[in-house]
């Protein structure tokens, strides 16, 4: 089910990270709060690259089954 829509995961980090700079540029000075954004867009695209490569494993063992 997750593993469908793991490219949102990866697609999810660098938005994030864009708005964290966007943040920055127009004067707002929460450095914690971007921060804590950038270590959380890390994540998701880590999360996001695990997710895809659990649904390309799935794809393959199907695939030699067939």
């Amino acid at each position: 089910m997750y593993t469908r829509a793991w490219w949102t995961f990866v697609i999810a980090g660098p938005v994030i990270i864009a708005m964290v700079i966007i943040g920055a540029a127009l004067g707002i000075d929460a450095w914690f709060a971007g921060f804590a954004s950038v270590i959380l867009a890390f994540l998701l695209i880590a999360v996001g690259c695990v997710l895809g490569l659990a649904q390309l494993a799935a794809r393959r063992r199907s695939v030699a089954r067939a």
